[in-house]
């Protein structure tokens, strides 16, 4: 189910605004609910404004992906048309962009939003994890523009694939947590107070550098390694590129 799919089926709840406003609620009831010391009518107000704040989001941020979006996109149509005249169109250049590009999608901000509790009921309930996410978990939005780009859209391959990655996240997370320490410690960054180890939810429990250090133990092996993964990886990425310029060449010529 895509964001049309979603508006159509939920009408005016589809709404990115209504959707905020509702994820925020549920977030706000689930941090307020059942809160102590606070009384019936504040937990109320506190409850609506997580609505509103959310709501607000959803549409104050895709407006700024937008902004970045008339400075990132020009320089790119420039790049790649100085390119194609450089190779007089024989060879197809493709520009990487920030994933910040896609942080203004409905479903990224949707999915992001949604996961933020559910990482945090994973962390209590998942074996051997022994990691509470806290301030990473807003790095979530920009996780999702590439699964919800992989999946074409779809909101809920999208949130399932998420939770996939949270739960390898947290795993990682927790492995990886005396490393990060040190490191921190060696950078002087201030350890927070009750805390014996630190770790990352967004960038230090990614797969890939959690292999790399798997495998950098054994120096040469991880070196010729990650020598040949690399190799596989440009011989694959060139047949694609390949591929699609034969199939474009193809298309063109029949027409």
């Amino acid at each position: 189910m895509n964001a049309e799919d979603f508006n159509m089926r939920f009408g005016d709840w589809g709404e990115p605004t209504l959707l905020g406003f509702v994820i925020g609620c549920i977030i706000g009831a689930i941090a307020y609910a059942a809160a102590p010391g606070i009384n019936v009518p504040d937990k109320i107000g506190k409850i609506l404004l997580m609505g509103v704040t959310l709501s607000a989001v959803m549409v104050i941020t895709p407006k700024m992906a937008a902004l970045l979006l008339q400075g990132v996109i020009p320089v790119s149509n420039a790049i790649t048309g100085w390119t194609q005249k450089k190779f007089s169109g024989k060879r197809k250049l493709y520009i990487g962009m920030d994933t910040a590009v896609g942080i203004g999608s409905p479903v990224v901000l949707a999915c992001a939003t949604l996961m933020i509790p559910v990482a945090l009921i994973f962390a209590f309930i998942l074996p051997g994890n022994q990691f509470l996410p806290t301030i990473g978990l807003v790095g979530f939005v920009f996780m999702f523009p590439l699964i919800v780009s992989v999946v074409h859209g779809d909101f809920f391959r999208s949130f399932i694939i998420g939770a996939i990655n949270v739960i390898l996240g947290l795993w990682i997370g927790t492995n990886l947590a005396p490393l990060i320490t040190k490191a921190a410690r060696a950078a002087k960054f201030p350890i927070p107070k009750g805390s014996s180890l630190i770790s990352s939810i967004d960038h230090g429990s990614d797969p890939f550098p959690w292999l790399l250090v798997q495998v950098a133990n054994y120096k040469w092996v991880a070196y010729i390694l990650g020598i040949a993964l690399c190799a596989v990886l440009v011989l694959w990425n060139r047949h694609h590129i390949v591929a699609d310029a034969k199939t474009g060449s193809a298309k063109a010529n029949a027409q």
